[in-house]
């Protein structure tokens, strides 16, 4: 959602804050149309939407509430929530009285400023946040991959996707959110074993999804 490329802080605070999940979908529908007005590479190829964590739900709630005009052909999750709303009732109400809540993110350490508009979208629009819902109606095959050792995430998170999926859970042994690796990442280093799994797997995954005749 516009919020730039650095990785190592949140350069555009005023942006996370009105982020909500329907302007993730609709980021990622967006991304699609630019694809197939030749605007950006990838028109006629085969399309796929991986994601992590909360990443992981965006791509799900896109996959089910767009499943007719996107044409995936696959989903991969890594350490997905399987709620769009984590919060209790009291802190929702909080919430909503506020205006506003505070959040600390993990990677940068900052204290961000999230608006209600991102709940009450929730709360006025339930189907299309309910992202086991969107799982279960999505239409193409999905790889549920998820850490046995995620403590942002529990691993109970990536079974209830994977049942309404109805594909197998691929866990990642003693992973933890960030498969191990450095949070913000650094590719120039060496990569952990959960993280060589997650790619292996995903690789088999697409190329099954591409070519079925393969695999």
């Amino acid at each position: 959602s516009g919020m730039t490329n650095d990785t190592k802080t949140f350069a555009r605070p005023d942006l996370f804050e009105l982020d909500t999940w329907m302007r993730q979908v609709e980021d990622v529908r967006r991304m699609h149309a630019a694809i197939d007005a030749g605007e950006i590479a990838g028109r006629g190829l085969p399309r796929l939407l991986v994601g992590h964590s909360r990443g992981g739900a965006a791509a799900l709630l896109t996959a089910g509430m767009h499943r007719e005009t996107l044409g995936l052909c696959g989903v991969v999750t890594i350490n997905a929530v399987d709620r769009c709303c984590r919060m209790n009732e009291d802190d929702q109400r909080a919430m909503l009285e506020r205006g506003y809540t505070l959040t600390q993110s993990a990677r940068t350490g900052q204290t961000l400023r999230i608006d209600s508009r991102w709940l009450r979208e929730q709360m006025e629009n339930p189907e299309a946040h309910d992202v086991l819902l969107q799982t279960s109606q999505c239409g193409v095959a999905v790889c549920v991959m998820h850490g046995d050792a995620d403590d942002a995430v529990d691993i109970c998170a990536g079974v209830a996707i994977a049942n309404c999926a109805k594909t197998p859970l691929i866990v990642l042994e003693d992973s933890n959110h960030v498969l191990n690796m450095p949070n913000p990442g650094n590719l120039s280093g060496p990569r952990s074993v959960p993280f060589l799994k997650a790619v292996d797997e995903m690789t088999r995954f697409i190329g099954q999804q591409v070519n079925p005749s393969s695999g």
